[in-house]
């Protein structure tokens, strides 16, 4: 008994980093799939399909309109825990006080949707800070970029290939 506490004792710190660390990446997983889903929606029913996201209270989530009726029938509401917060650059907003997202019906992205949105760990203990989940390079969808990635933080498009140097006749 007097081994298994010691060892408890050891390992419990441990894991309790691990799950703090947990909490941030299965969320910034939720946001990854909600864009995705949101994108094949929008494709399938032929109409724009918005991600809203409250970065005050923490709160986002995705309004699915049912295309026969113009409401929105089909409401996906989520809320960040209490250790984690949103965090983003762009300053656009809509009537609402809302940041969003917008996939129009060909699968592409509105110009007036968020670059990027990150995803910080208010209680992180040497652990992984933040996450963000933006646009990619295509603007077609997005993705996950993490601080170790640090091509992938410039904002700007990654450097046109250079040319070939084969000449056809």
């Amino acid at each position: 008994m007097m081994l298994l506490a010691g060892i408890m004792s050891i390992v419990a710190p441990s894991l309790s980093r691990f799950f703090k660390g947990a909490a941030l990446k299965e969320e910034t997983n939720r946001v990854l799939a909600l864009t995705r889903f949101a994108r094949n929606e929008s494709i399938s029913q032929g109409v724009a399909i918005p991600i809203w996201f409250d970065i005050q209270s923490g709160e986002y989530g995705l309004e699915n309109p049912d295309i026969n009726t113009q409401q929105n029938t089909n409401k996906y509401t989520y809320q960040l825990p209490d250790s984690l917060k949103f965090d983003t650059e762009d300053r656009r907003l809509n009537q609402q006080r809302l940041h969003r997202i917008i996939f129009l019906p060909d699968g592409a992205l509105d110009e007036e949707s968020l670059y990027s949105l990150t995803i910080r760990n208010l209680r992180s203990t040497g652990g992984r800070e933040w996450m963000r989940v933006a646009q990619s390079y295509n603007r077609l969808h997005y993705e996950i970029r993490d601080e170790d990635d640090e091509w992938q933080l410039r904002s700007s498009p990654p450097p046109e290939p250079e040319q070939s140097r084969l000449y056809l006749r």
